[in-house]
C-alpha cells in the first residue's frame, strides 16, 4: 500500500475524523487507499514513528501558492506498527497492515507526554493514561434513587451570549427526558436552562461536547467544561474532566438568535465511542 509520513499532530487529527486535508508542496497521481504514518518526532500527546491509519485519498487540488490540498475521505484504524518513514509517497506492505474486524474500532498505543515519559492513548477517544493519572477527579454526590430526566426552564429574548439568559421573559419550566429544544414555541430569539444529574458507570477521564447554534455552555459540578458560546452557525466545542463513578451535576446553557437551531450533547470515554448522552444516563437534581 502506498504510504506518507506527516507531522505527529496533524496525523493525531486525521485519526479522530478532524483533519480532512494535508498540504504539500508536490502532487501526486495516486487515488485509493493511503497508509497514514506519523514521524518519529517525539511529540507531547502523539503518536511519533508508527503507521496509524488508513484514508481515501479522493482527490488533489492546485492551490493559488502553486501548493497542493490532499483530500482524504473514509478514515480506518489499524493495529499500530512502527516504521521508518520516508520522503514522498512510499511502499509499505500489506502484510504489515492488520485492520480490526468490524465493530473493533479501538486500540492502545505509546505517546510521548511533556515530561517526556510515554503515555498510553487509546483510540477512538483520543484520551490517554497520562491524563488519567494527573487529572483532578470530581467526586460523586450521594443521591438516593433519583428519578430519570431532565430540568428545563425555557426563555424567550434576544441574546448574543449565554449570560444574556437572565434577562430574558422565563416563559415555562418542565421536565423532559433529554436536551431538546424542538418545541421551542418561536423560531428565534429563545433559549433554555437545562439542569440534570449524569450517570457515570465508570471512573475515568471523558470528553464532552456541545453541537450548536447558537451558543451554549456546559458546566459539570459547576465547573465549565465546554465553552461555545456567542452568535455562531452550527459550531462544536468540547472539553475533558476527569469523574468519579457516580452521579454529577450537568447544567447546559444554549440560545437561538436567529437564522437556524440545533443543540446536541455528547460525550466519549475510553471504552466508549462518541455518542449523543442518552436519556438513561440522565437523572433529575434534587
Amino acid at each position: 500500500m502506498k504510504a506518507i509520513s506527516i507531522h505527529p499532530e496533524p496525523v493525531m487529527d486525521i485519526l479522530l475524523g478532524k483533519k480532512k486535508e494535508e498540504y504539500r508542496s508536490w502532487t501526486t497521481h495516486h487515488r485509493g487507499p493511503l497508509l497514514i504514518c506519523s514521524t518519529a518526532i517525539k511529540t507531547p500527546g502523539c503518536i511519533s514513528g508508527y503507521a496509524v491509519c488508513i484514508v481515501d485519498l479522493t482527490d488533489v487540488k492546485k492551490l493559488a501558492d502553486d501548493s497542493y490540498a490532499w483530500i482524504f475521505e473514509n478514515v480506518r484504524c489499524i493495529k499500530p506498527f512502527p516504521i521508518k518513514g520516508q520522503r514522498r509517497l512510499y511502499h509499505v506492505p500489506d502484510e504489515q497492515i492488520v485492520v480490526p474486524v468490524e465493530g473493533e474500532f479501538k486500540f492502545d498505543t505509546w505517546i510521548a507526554t511533556l515530561s517526556g515519559r510515554e503515555a498510553i492513548y487509546y483510540y477512538p477517544s483520543g484520551l490517554n493514561s497520562d491524563e488519567e493519572r494527573v487529572m483532578n477527579y470530581f467526586p460523586a454526590m450521594n443521591v438516593a434513587s433519583p428519578k430519570q430526566g431532565v430540568a428545563y426552564t425555557y426563555y424567550e429574548g434576544q441574546c448574543k451570549r449565554v449570560a444574556d439568559i437572565t434577562s430574558c421573559l422565563k416563559v415555562k419550566e418542565g421536565i423532559m427526558k433529554n436536551f431538546l429544544i424542538k418545541d421551542a414555541a418561536i423560531a428565534d430569539h429563545f433559549a433554555y436552562e437545562f439542569r440534570t444529574l449524569i450517570y457515570i458507570s465508570k471512573r475515568g477521564v471523558y470528553r464532552f461536547y456541545t453541537i450548536s447554534d447558537d451558543g451554549s455552555k456546559l458546566y459539570i459540578d459547576d465547573k465549565l467544561i465546554v465553552d461555545n458560546d456567542g452568535g455562531h452557525s452550527v459550531r462544536r466545542a468540547e472539553g475533558k474532566v476527569a469523574l468519579e463513578k457516580g452521579y454529577h451535576a450537568l447544567h447546559l446553557l444554549y440560545f437561538e438568535n436567529y437564522m437556524g437551531q440545533e443543540l446536541e450533547v455528547g460525550f466519549l470515554g475510553r471504552d466508549i465511542p462518541e455518542t449523543p448522552i442518552p436519556a438513561e444516563m440522565l437523572f433529575l437534581p434534587d
